[in-house]
């Protein structure tokens, strides 16, 4: 599946993955061979926007930063999407187990990540967050 596909105006220049072990993010390290969510380029600040995949499903949230560590914490999802507000997150909501697909750094004004059309069998949403 090529997730390219599934969302417009998604600046994948900009584009981070990343993969965290059974244990969380919490209790993940970088050991050889494996990756965790990182900023090299030190782009990403705290409350941008991140488009993820969690067991097949897309997603949004909103980073957080703890010392040198990046988490996520997302809102529950509301209708076919997944729409967030900044006022949704707290210290302490749950962090995510999952790969990137994506992030978008955060506007003044609202977002909407538009999917295009599902190929046959495939079921999709809108993601909207207002920032």
């Amino acid at each position: 599946m090529n997730n390219r596909e599934w969302f417009t105006d998604v600046d994948w220049e900009r584009c981070l993955l990343f993969e965290v072990g059974s244990k969380g993010m919490e209790d993940a390290r970088i050991p050889p061979g494996a990756s965790i969510f990182v900023d090299p380029h030190e782009d990403i600040e705290n409350g941008d926007v991140v488009l993820f995949e969690l067991f097949g499903v897309t997603k949004l949230a909103w980073t957080k930063r703890d010392g040198k560590d990046w988490h996520f914490v997302f809102s529950k999802e509301r209708g076919d999407g997944v729409c967030c507000s900044q006022d949704d997150f707290d210290d302490g909501d749950v962090r995510i187990i999952g790969k990137v697909v994506s992030y978008m750094t955060k506007h003044k004004s609202g977002a909407c990540y538009k999917e295009e059309t599902p190929k046959e069998g495939e079921t999709r949403h809108d993601a909207c967050v207002k920032l």
